[in-house]
């Protein structure tokens, strides 16, 4: 696969720094209504390659593992994660 060419900027409203995150727009485009309206309609971010979404750090990285990965794996420990992970999903 060739190099992510999109940057996801997540900051989670506590007020503490953003975390980034490296994906490839198709990719995105291809499973998220959400990315697909932020890449598609000219707001500015298609041409920056760059998109700010607010978030839990840990459920966005979850759902990135879902989006290429095409799984969520589940355990005891991470159990709250994939479940904020299917969540989110949802809504992008």
């Amino acid at each position: 696969m060739s190099s992510p060419d999109l940057r996801v900027e997540v900051r989670d409203g506590r007020g503490g720094e953003a975390e980034h995150f490296l994906a490839h727009k198709v990719v995105l485009c291809a499973l998220s209504g959400f990315f697909r309206k932020r890449m598609t309609t000219g707001g500015g971010d298609n041409v920056a390659n760059s998109v700010e979404v607010r978030a839990d750090r840990d459920a966005f990285a979850a759902f990135l593992d879902l989006v290429y990965e095409g799984r969520a794996a589940v355990d005891a420990k991470d159990a709250g994660r994939t479940e904020e992970a299917l969540k989110v999903s949802g809504e992008w």
